[in-house]
């Protein structure tokens, strides 16, 4: 998969782990910083699903939070309350757990988990009486869902790769990529206590090691 420095900058990218706005004035992260190979830890959709059959706990974890932002916006754009997606979230991570084993091409993941919360969207649809009046708006929104697997899976090595980086780098990148209205340089000089000329050259090197920890998690990054 190729992931575009432009990629960062589109409205789709600029919202939380959960599909929703950034609020403007949302504090910025304070991760502690990574060790030197942090890198190294990740693992592709199919290490993590080959580790998760061989009952690595860590390993489901991990993938409940690569993708249970994915699993959780479904329900909500479909415009089910949070507690309907709460109990949706958890139905799909259940039939995950029970047939993981089934799932054919590892790398296909993401296609999979959207296909069973839309399926589990489905079955509620289908216990309310206005079913057939909803069917058509569910019926256009499961046609959009395939068009998402490469922007999930994108914003799933991008959050990835900055969850790696210094505080002072996934907090220039965060305010500048991320959220809903850019700040100013001035702005972001004024959070970070840095003077206003630091910014570009910061924003530039904080690219840089985005894309070193990109590149060694095997993702070819296209600048521009």
């Amino acid at each position: 998969m190729t992931v575009s420095s432009q990629a960062l900058t589109q409205n789709a990218a600029r919202r939380d782990d959960w599909g929703w706005p950034v609020r403007r004035d949302a504090a910025a992260p304070a991760a502690p910083a990574p060790p030197q190979d942090a890198a190294r830890d990740y693992q592709s959709d199919a290490a993590l699903v080959q580790a998760c059959l061989d009952d690595d706990e860590r390993a489901w974890q991990k993938l409940v939070d690569r993708y249970g932002p994915l699993v959780y916006s479904i329900p909500r754009r479909l415009g089910l309350s949070e507690a309907d997606a709460d109990d949706i979230f958890q139905n799909v991570f259940l039939v995950v757990f029970k047939r993981l084993a089934t799932l054919r091409t590892h790398t296909s993941l993401c296609a999979w988990l959207i296909k069973i919360t839309h399926r589990e969207c489905l079955h509620y649809f289908r216990r309310r009486p206005d079913y057939a009046e909803l069917a058509d708006e569910i019926l256009d929104v499961a046609a959009l869902l395939p068009e998402e697997v490469e922007r999930w899976e994108q914003r799933a090595l991008v959050r990835e790769a900055l969850s790696r980086l210094d505080p002072r780098s996934q907090a220039i990148l965060q305010a500048l990529f991320f959220e809903v209205v850019t700040p100013s340089y001035e702005e972001v000089a004024q959070r970070l206590g840095v003077a206003l000329g630091a910014v570009g050259p910061t924003r530039a090197r904080s690219l840089k090691k985005l894309e070193t920890i990109l590149t060694s998690m095997g993702v070819d990054w296209a600048a521009g």
